[in-house]
């Protein structure tokens, strides 16, 4: 008996180092790096320049692409079928965390205007280079900023009294 005592101590910090091990281990995941997806810059600087030669060769460019393609480009802040005229490409500024942010000049015709942008290049494969205003409105948009459903074709009969109509 005075055998089984002194053994209990043992197990006691045994099974106590054991817990306080295991516990450490099960800790929270560390966070994912929010660099996972950031292309290196020269390929963000690539893209964006690809996609704004792709522009510039032809007006009619899917501007919201369907498709996966290497280089996914979304343009809709300018009416479709408006010439790019020439771009610059400024260099990136400081941006968020998981994207990078390039400035662009862009001279349009149809209507002839000058003005500087801002586009979000991130992804691995494909790499995305989207214009930050269509960025930020999907990243904002709820319900209230959607446009009213058209409102729906009128029925045969639409606007005649019907059993429902009537009062009791």
């Amino acid at each position: 008996m005075n055998r089984r005592l002194s053994s209990l101590p043992l197990a006691r910090w045994l099974v106590g180092g054991l817990a306080v091990g295991l516990s450490l281990s099960c800790g929270p995941n560390p966070p994912p790096d929010p660099d996972r997806y950031l292309p290196d810059p020269k390929l963000a600087r690539e893209a964006l320049e690809k996609s704004l030669q792709a522009w510039r060769a032809s007006p009619g460019i899917e501007r919201t692409v369907t498709t996966i393609r290497p280089i996914m480009f979304v343009e809709q802040q300018q009416p479709a079928g408006q010439r790019l005229r020439t771009f610059e490409i400024l260099g990136e500024t400081a941006g968020y965390e998981g994207y990078r942010r390039l400035l662009a000049k862009l001279d349009l015709e149809d209507p002839d205007e000058s003005t500087t942008v801002a586009y979000y290049v991130f992804g691995q494969g494909p790499i995305w280079v989207y214009r930050a205003e269509d960025f930020d409105m999907i990243m904002h948009m709820d319900k209230t900023m959607m446009p009213a459903p058209p409102p729906a074709p009128a029925a045969p009969g639409a606007g005649k009294p019907s059993i429902d109509d009537a009062q009791p």
